[in-house]
C-alpha cells in the first residue's frame, strides 16, 4: 500500500498550526508608537479554539481564504480587509445562507468528518478568526466598535467581544452600544436590516445564535446582563418575530425589505459617552 505522504504531511501541519500560519500581530516597544503588548486583550477561556463551535471553527481553518489571510501582519491591514470584502449582499451571520443544516450528523467523529457538509462560513466569520489571532489591544478593539467606515467593522468587534472577552467586562464594551442606531445587514441584501443596538443586545441575551453557539456566560454576569436588558426585552421579542416573519416572507417573495430592528429611535447617547 502506498503512503499518501503529501496528505499525511498536511494533516501535521494543521496539527502544529491549526491556524495556517496566522500568528499574532507585531507589538512594539514600550517607548514607540503602535500596539503595546500590555495593552493587549487578555482572553477568556480556550486560547486554541477561541471558545468557537467546533464545527465552525474547523471550517474557517479548512477555508482557501483563511489560509490567505496569513499574509496580513497587521490590525490595519485587516481592518482595510474587513471593509473591502465583507459585502452587504452577504452579511456577517456565521454560516452563508443556505449551506448549514441545524441538524446534527451522527457516528463516530462526525464532528470532524461532517465538516465539509456542515455548511460555509461566510467571510466576516473567517476574518473574526483572523483578528482572533491577531490578538488585538484595547485601543484597536474600541476603534474597531466605533469605526465610522464599516458596520461590519464593529459587528466583527462585537463579534470578537462576545468570543473571548473576560465576561465581567462585556458590560463595559456592550454597554455604551446598546442603543446604537447604525443599520446593519446582518442577514445579507433582501433580508430586514438591523441597528447595531439590537445586534448588539441578541449576542447578549442568545447561547444559540443563527446556527451556532456562544460561550456561556457565568451566572453572576448573567443576572447583570439580563438587568441591563430588561428596558429592551418587550421590545426585542417584537421585534424579533417580526424580523423572522419578514425574513421567511423575504426569502419565499425574493422580496427586498427595508425595515430595520431597534427597540428605541433617537438612541446612540450610549456611544457617543463611551467615544468622549
Amino acid at each position: 500500500m502506498v503512503r499518501n505522504t503529501y496528505s499525511s504531511g498536511r494533516n501535521e501541519d494543521r496539527l502544529h498550526q491549526p491556524n495556517g500560519g496566522n500568528v499574532a500581530q507585531q507589538f512594539v516597544p514600550e517607548e514607540m508608537p503602535g500596539p503595546h503588548k500590555r495593552d493587549m486583550l487578555a482572553y477568556n477561556g480556550s486560547e486554541a479554539s477561541f471558545n468557537m463551535n467546533a464545527m465552525l471553527l474547523e471550517n474557517i481553518r479548512s477555508s482557501d481564504y483563511f489560509k490567505q489571510l496569513s499574509s496580513i501582519c497587521t490590525w490595519e491591514e485587516l481592518i482595510d480587509t474587513i471593509y473591502y470584502d465583507v459585502k452587504e449582499e452577504i452579511g456577517c451571520t456565521p454560516w452563508l445562507r443556505g449551506t448549514h443544516q441545524s441538524h446534527r450528523t451522527s457516528g463516530m467523529q462526525s464532528g470532524l468528518r461532517g465538516v465539509s457538509n456542515a455548511g460555509k462560513p461566510t467571510t466576516a466569520f473567517m476574518l473574526l478568526l483572523k483578528a482572533l489571532t491577531l490578538r488585538p489591544t484595547r485601543y484597536q478593539l474600541k476603534e474597531m466598535l466605533y469605526h465610522p467606515d464599516s458596520p461590519f467593522i464593529r459587528a466583527i468587534g462585537l463579534y470578537l467581544l462576545r468570543y473571548v472577552c473576560p465576561p465581567p467586562e462585556l458590560l463595559h464594551w456592550f454597554g455604551p452600544l446598546l442603543e446604537d442606531e447604525e443599520e446593519l445587514a446582518l442577514h445579507g441584501a433582501g433580508q430586514p436590516k438591523v441597528t447595531i443596538g439590537y445586534f448588539a443586545r441578541t449576542l447578549l441575551r442568545k447561547l444559540d445564535f443563527l446556527g451556532t453557539r456562544l460561550p456561556r456566560l457565568p451566572v453572576l454576569v448573567q443576572r447583570e446582563v439580563e438587568a441591563a436588558l430588561k428596558p429592551y426585552a418587550e421590545a426585542d421579542a417584537r421585534l424579533e418575530e417580526a424580523e423572522a416573519a419578514e425574513g421567511a416572507d423575504g426569502a419565499e417573495r425574493g422580496g427586498h425589505h427595508h425595515h430595520h430592528a431597534s427597540a428605541k429611535h433617537g438612541g446612540g447617547g450610549g456611544a457617543a459617552y463611551e467615544r468622549a
